[in-house]
């Protein structure tokens, strides 16, 4: 992995509310994502408290003559039948990205970029078991993005918590096979927030692995009720990235350990509910 920072931290917002999506625009979010997946994952995703959204092409194309920026679609996963449709919808609605969940093939985006054929932007989530397995090869790929999901994965490869993959290496590792490219994982909200993980150690671990961006949901979305203003929650954002990256090494590193001993205190799969709402994917 090469030792240059990303230039600019994008912060990108789920949400089907256009007037939240103008507010956070204008404060500094970098993009709006809409989300249509939702084809098997109340039934994957059963018993771990995560948010399924049933938006559509009209949500889609009603964000997008109300925003001017970047607006991101997440289709659903990879299905020969289904996702030319996909495809062709989120471009004519105005997608200026398409993110693909639950990669699990090669053939998966390379036929989704054979379709889109540069029209648009074209990233994937990696949160199966078999995307790390074939991440050498995803990482050939001309990906504008890649986002580890780590509520699908800690599923998928039955790990104690959601938060594993970071105890366990597989983030690092993913984060230098993918160096060379945007890299994402977990979630943000307010420096001072984030339950159980704090936010802070957060942006710490965000800052040593040099990724850059990440996703805004719910715990942002509430906290934005309670906040001055959109753009004071995202300065506020903005603020602890910059100083987590401008901490010297050893205290990034008491950082992570303090991350990995409360990763170790969680029992497989006793979670709370707050604790998945800090995250996504």
């Amino acid at each position: 992995m090469t030792n240059t920072r990303p230039k600019h931290f994008e912060l990108l917002l789920f949400t089907t509310d256009t007037a939240i999506a103008k507010e956070c625009m204008d404060a500094g979010v970098d993009a709006i994502i809409t989300d249509w997946e939702n084809k098997g994952k109340s039934e994957r995703q059963k018993g771990f408290f995560t948010q399924i959204n049933n938006q559509s092409a009209a949500d889609l194309n009603e964000m997008r003559k109300a925003v001017g920026g970047k607006i991101i679609c997440r289709i659903n996963g990879y299905n020969e039948a289904s996702t030319k449709n996909e495809v062709e919808a989120a471009i004519d609605n105005g997608a200026n990205e398409i993110l693909l969940p639950m990669v699990s093939h090669l053939k998966e985006p390379e036929q989704v970029l054979h379709q889109i054929n540069g029209r648009c932007g074209f990233g994937i989530l990696v949160e199966t078991d078999n995307a790390v397995k074939i991440a050498a090869q995803l990482a050939q790929l001309p990906l504008s993005r890649v986002y580890v999901g780590l509520n699908d994965l800690h599923i998928d490869k039955k790990l104690p918590n959601l938060f594993y993959p970071f105890l366990d290496d597989t983030i690092s590792y993913l984060r230098s096979i993918f160096y060379n490219m945007p890299f994402g994982v977990g979630g943000l909200t307010q420096t001072a927030g984030g339950e159980p993980i704090p936010s802070s150690l957060l942006m710490n671990q965000y800052a040593l692995l040099q990724t850059n961006f990440t996703f805004l949901r719910r715990t942002f979305l509430k906290d934005l009720q309670f906040a001055a203003s959109a753009k004071a929650l995202v300065s506020d954002i903005r603020n602890g990235l910059d100083h987590a990256r401008a901490a010297p090494l050893y205290v990034q590193q008491q950082k992570e350990a303090e991350l990995k001993d409360m990763i170790k205190c969680w029992k497989p799969y006793e979670l709370a509910e707050t604790s998945i709402l800090n995250m996504v994917g």
